[in-house]
């Protein structure tokens, strides 16, 4: 008799942790997608590295990025938090002065992501769909690129309007020529020198001749300066 008290306790409890497990399971919320061909995943890291991490890797770049210490960031991403409860609501991307490489994880907000090239940015939409313990829940979908304006044409070797140079197919930098006539575009130059003396630039190569008049115009420069 009680053996079988014994056996009934224990079904019983194996009844009553089975019951606490799908009661827990019951309390995370499913992603449901807001836009068609989007990709949902779970992200671990919230609260602690310790309690479980992973990375987020959006095929389109072939780049993780993560979560710590409560904010999304990863080499090379830029995040714009957008007041929108869906992906398809996001339709015009932000300034650049909205992106931060590194952005405040929130439940119930989404995202524009951007991955950044030599030549151009790579685009992606986020939404955080939960935040559970140390889990996040998030929706992804990958957006059109958006060309860099200020960047030459790889394997060019000019800059026609004092751009900095682009990376090249080798990932060197574009030998860089460029000249001006105007005293503001002088000054600009004039600052490229001075910070080429004090920190030795070694990717950027300027021709002998081009620094020695470089310095002629910066002196002139200096020598219609106001006196005071």
């Amino acid at each position: 008799m009680k053996k079988l008290s014994y056996l009934f306790l224990l079904l019983v409890g194996i009844w009553l942790a089975g019951c606490d497990d799908s009661s827990e399971a019951s309390l995370i919320p499913e992603i449901i997608p807001t836009e068609q061909g989007s990709d949902t995943y779970v992200m671990k890291g919230y609260e602690s590295s310790d309690n479980g991490f992973n990375v987020y890797k959006p095929k389109a770049i072939g780049t993780p990025f993560y979560i710590q210490s409560k904010a999304f960031t990863g080499r090379n991403y830029a995040f714009a938090p957008v007041n929108s409860e869906s992906l398809e609501g996001l339709t015009a991307v932000p300034s650049a002065d909205a992106f931060s490489e590194s952005v405040e994880v929130k439940p119930s907000t989404c995202y524009w992501v951007r991955f950044n090239r030599y030549n151009h940015y790579q685009m992606g939409k986020l939404r955080v769909a939960y935040i559970h313990g140390n889990e996040v829940g998030i929706e992804y979908v990958a957006s059109e690129d958006i060309d860099v304006k200020n960047a030459n044409i790889a394997d060019n070797n000019k800059a026609d309007n004092l751009e900095i140079p682009a990376l090249n197919a080798t990932n060197q930098y574009i030998e860089y020529y460029a000249g001006v006539s105007d005293e503001e575009g002088t000054q600009f130059l004039f600052g490229i020198h001075r910070f080429q003396e004090a920190f030795g630039l070694g990717g950027i190569q300027f021709r002998p001749d081009y620094c020695a008049r470089q310095r002629e115009a910066c002196q002139r420069v200096e020598s219609r300066r106001p006196q005071y």
